[in-house]
Order: C-alpha cells, then sequence, then structure tokens
C-alpha cells in the first residue's frame, strides 16, 4: 500500500514573524478576505513570510503528504498549496489561524475550493474545534486510514459505511487521482483516452453512461492484451452490473 499522510500537530507559534505581527494579521485578513494575496509592501512580506513557515510545517508534519488525497508532494514550495480547512472567502476570521491552515496537492486544493465543509448547523464564532464538525477527513484532527484506503485496483476509496471518507473524495475530486493511477496501466494503447473514460465513469450515475465508457475501455483492453488493465475493467463492471 503507498505511504499515507500523518495527523499533522498544529503548528503552536511562528518563529518568523512576531506574536503581534500575527496578531495583525488576523486582523487584517478577518477584515479582508483578499488579504491572503497581498504580495507588495512590508504587510505583504509578512503575509509572504506566513505563509512559507506554516506550509513548511505542515509538508514535514504530514509527512510529505497531501493532507486529503495522500499524494506525495514535491519539496518546491511552489508546488502545493497553504490549505484553508474552513476556506477564506466565507471565513476570512479563520484565515491566518494556525489550525485552519495544513498542506495541500493543488488537484485537491483547486476541487474543494470554497465548497461547505462543516456539518449543517454548527457555530462559526469560533473556529469549530471537534472532529464531528467537519463533513471531510480533517487534516489535524483525523487519521487518514480511519477514513479511506486502497482497494484492491489501487483506487483511494472510503471505508465501509464511512460517510466523511466519501465526502473526502467527493469534495476533493479524488477520483481525479484514480482516473489518472488506473489510466498509467492502459499506457501502452493510449493512457490520455484512458483516463478521461475513467474519468466519465466516475462522474456518471448512469448506468447506459457507465457501460459506454466500459466498452470503450474494453476495446483498448482486448486490442493490446493490457493484463492489468483487463482486471481493472472486469472490476469496474461487475459494480455496474
Amino acid at each position: 500500500m503507498p505511504n499515507i499522510r500523518a495527523r499533522a500537530d498544529v503548528l503552536k507559534s511562528l518563529k518568523k514573524i512576531t506574536a503581534d505581527q500575527h496578531e495583525q494579521l488576523k486582523r487584517d485578513g478577518a477584515a479582508d478576505k483578499n488579504y491572503w494575496s497581498l504580495n507588495v509592501g512590508e504587510h505583504g512580506k509578512i503575509v509572504a513570510v506566513f505563509k512559507k513557515e506554516t506550509k513548511t510545517h505542515y509538508y514535514y508534519r504530514q509527512g510529505r503528504m497531501c493532507c486529503y488525497c495522500s499524494k506525495e508532494l514535491d519539496s518546491h514550495n511552489g508546488s502545493f498549496d497553504a490549505e484553508h480547512i474552513l476556506d477564506k472567502d466565507t471565513y476570512p476570521q479563520f484565515m491566518f489561524l494556525l489550525e485552519n491552515i495544513a498542506a495541500v496537492c493543488k488537484t485537491c486544493n483547486g476541487a474543494k475550493s470554497n465548497k461547505h465543509v462543516l456539518v449543517p448547523g454548527i457555530a462559526t464564532v469560533d473556529i469549530p474545534a471537534d472532529s464531528n464538525d467537519y463533513l471531510l477527513v480533517h487534516p489535524h484532527k483525523d487519521e487518514w486510514n480511519d477514513h479511506l484506503d486502497y482497494d484492491g485496483i489501487g483506487r483511494i476509496v472510503a471505508k465501509p459505511e464511512n460517510l466523511k471518507g466519501r465526502e473526502t473524495i467527493n469534495i476533493c475530486g479524488i477520483q481525479y487521482l484514480n482516473s489518472a493511477r488506473l489510466a498509467d496501466h492502459f499506457i501502452d494503447a493510449d493512457n490520455e483516452l484512458a483516463e478521461k473514460a475513467l474519468d466519465g465513469f466516475f462522474r456518471v450515475a448512469s448506468r447506459t453512461w457507465k457501460l459506454k465508457y466500459i466498452r470503450i475501455l474494453r476495446k483498448m483492453v482486448e486490442e493490446y492484451d493490457l493484463s492489468r488493465a483487463r482486471a481493472i475493467i472486469d472490476v469496474l463492471e461487475a459494480e455496474v452490473e
């Protein structure tokens, strides 16, 4: 099984900026949801220092893995993002809270965007502190493998009857990664076409359309005698039947 991300300890305090500067960041962020993007002047420098220190901390504390899909992150600071677990547009008051930051791959961050991740009815006077307040697997409050797993063909799947696992896959678009990884077994045929077909298969609910994608994939399997890919298609076809 591939490595999985560890539950990250929350960064206790910042070393690169002062406590007063951090408090000012919190106030400024709460007043302006675009403050995270500030990149000019002295205040822009402080924002940049905050981003780099928090990203670096969570990169290492998560075992260099994305907080949601557990994909290995590259060490270059620009290759992954600082994730706001509660998005900064809806909750700017939590923008610079250390407990609301994690390290995330760009695919999961883009798919998650501003999607709602709190259980309906949870108050947000303060940042919700309990794991059960969140719909998705929380980077600091949940162990990844308590909710998610790899199945026999290498997909990231929710553990049986695990709602948090299912929501995390949906919210963070983890089927994109599943499609790409499974398509690697079609490389001798056309793994770009296979990835598109697999992505379509995972996206649609219609049995008719799922079978259409299966036929595209099955044709490649038979034409190029792809033994590992054949096992994948057999599993997906059985799920449809």
